[in-house]
């Protein structure tokens, strides 16, 4: 008798965060998103990675992502999220998949991000004095009022928010549509992304679009990390199983 045939591996999602942190963001999300591996990207310079110099373009990280995770893209089950400056770098990933004809993932999602004919007013944010950049990391929510007092870790932060700016601000403008299905999500409250730019996305993708607003600000109080995990989840549950259909 024929042993069965072993399980097919997990789809795998890959996770890269906003500016100015690193596989923190994305902490619980392997507890999380039970029908994938989920896969934090770490970007070079912070975590395990500090001894690294930051990267100083957008092909430099795109390059690094690529060679990072090459097992999960070269295996063709995977799906793209991008949080903020990490949205940026999630269609640039895209973009270099086609041009070098990598598999493409099966779902983009962005989320807390402007579409790039929406730049921010203050734009670019990488330029802004320490003292408004603070303000706006302030305004950004995720830090505690203790931890925006602390000039040393402020002075670390600003550091780091401000390079992964400068590298998604100083990018050469993405030309042409992905043909992947892209679901973007923003916030009730979020000032730094306003809810009515959100459905602008929908000129960057041939396939199916969709949008949702939570409730809460630029970065997740747990009500909305909850229910951001749960629309991620069912978002891509629901993707692979359209692609399983045929």
């Amino acid at each position: 008798m024929s042993s069965a045939a072993p399980p097919a591996p997990r789809a795998t999602l890959l996770c890269l965060p906003p500016a100015g942190t690193g596989r923190l963001a994305f902490a619980d999300w392997p507890e999380r998103i039970g029908d994938y591996a989920v896969e934090p990207v770490l970007y070079p310079g912070r975590d395990s990675r500090v001894s690294e110099p930051l990267a100083t373009s957008v092909a430099d990280l795109v390059g690094d992502v690529l060679r990072t995770h090459g097992a999960a893209i070269a295996g063709g089950r995977f799906a793209l999220l991008g949080r903020s400056v990490g949205a940026a770098l999630a269609m640039h990933v895209v973009d270099a998949l086609i041009r070098e004809e990598l598999p493409l993932p099966r779902h983009v999602v962005l989320v807390a991000a402007r579409p790039p004919q929406r730049p921010d007013p203050e734009s670019p944010l990488f330029r802004l004095s320490d003292r408004r950049l603070r303000e706006r990391i302030a305004d950004w929510g995720g830090m505690s009022a203790d931890e925006l007092a602390d000039d040393e870790l402020m002075s670390w932060t600003l550091r780091l928010v401000r390079a992964d700016l400068a590298v998604a601000e100083t990018a050469l403008s993405r030309a042409g549509t992905i043909p992947v299905p892209l679901t973007v999500v923003g916030a009730k409250d979020d000032r730094s992304v306003p809810v009515d730019v959100l459905s602008e996305w929908e000129s960057a993708t041939t396939a199916q679009f969709a949008w949702h607003v939570l409730p809460g600000g630029h970065f997740p109080d747990a009500v909305q990390h909850d229910l951001l995990v749960n629309l991620v989840a069912d978002t891509l549950r629901e993707s692979e199983s359209k692609v399983m259909d045929g």
